[in-house]
């Protein structure tokens, strides 16, 4: 057994050293959690063509020729519109920055994310007790 955390070291830094090249050739972005400077890094799969791909072509079994033109209208569609314009503007910090004028302020990206937990359900039995008329 004492090879095992050796073997989970490794996995480690080759997970790290994949998530650094995926990163320097603009598939993913990485972001800090809001709050947490080293802990939690969040990685974002930000290549719009694989985006796409994964969403529409890979995950759909039909042969219609004009899905768009029949699901344009569609929460499916919308979902990926509205995911697709927050990633333009994650990739265009700098530049959404400058023409709002605040170039000169420090600032940092940096994302949340809402962690549920379980939900407990219980019941709370009170005795009953007769009425006073």
């Amino acid at each position: 057994m004492p090879a095992q955390p050796f073997m989970w070291v490794n996995e480690r830094k080759r997970l790290t050293t994949i998530l650094n090249n995926l990163e320097r050739c603009d598939f993913v972005l990485s972001y800090s959690q809001f709050g947490n400077k080293s802990k939690g890094t969040i990685y974002r799969l930000v290549d719009f063509y694989t985006l796409f791909s994964l969403k529409f072509i890979e995950s759909s079994d039909t042969k219609d020729e004009e899905w768009w033109l029949h699901n344009y209208n569609s929460r499916s569609v919308a979902s990926w519109q509205g995911t697709t314009f927050e990633l333009v503007c994650l990739t265009h910090l700098p530049q959404i920055r400058r023409k709002l004028g605040i170039d000169g302020i420090s600032t940092s990206a940096s994302s949340w994310r809402i962690v549920t937990l379980p939900l407990f359900c219980f019941h709370l039995s009170l005795p009953s007790f007769p009425r006073s008329r």
